[in-house]
């Protein structure tokens, strides 16, 4: 089970994500769930399936990725994960995109190559 909040604020977003990974045997570890742009453009937190999303945040390191193109890098990235497998891996979480001074706040789904991305205008729960 993940923790994942954003609800908007009146002076911007306020997101957080919980750091472990909980299975029904064995005891929680720590995982890195969430990835702050380095430039701060965006901020995108997964739950789900760990390996997608540590292979989907893994992918957006080291991207020149800008807020404009997040979705389609997000796209991708998926889209070759799961090329070759017959297993769907999901995973859903939220991404919050800074350009010229406007945040937005998008409720994210990806389940094998498809990913869903649904701009939100309040505070989004998943």
């Amino acid at each position: 089970m993940t923790l994942l909040l954003a609800e908007q604020a009146t002076d911007g977003l306020a997101a957080l994500s919980d750091r472990k990974e909980t299975y029904l045997r064995g005891s929680p570890r720590d995982v890195k769930k969430y990835l702050l742009d380095k430039r701060e453009r965006y901020y995108i937190s997964l739950a789900g399936d760990g390996k997608l999303a540590r292979e989907v945040l893994r992918g957006l390191v080291h991207a020149k990725t800008g807020p404009a193109d997040i979705l389609a890098r997000i796209r991708g990235i998926a889209k070759s994960l799961h090329s070759g497998t017959r297993r769907t891996r999901r995973v859903s979480g939220f991404l919050i995109t800074a350009e010229r001074d406007k945040l937005r706040l998008y409720s994210l789904s990806i389940a094998g190559s498809h990913v869903v991305a649904l701009e939100k205008h309040g505070g989004v729960h998943a």
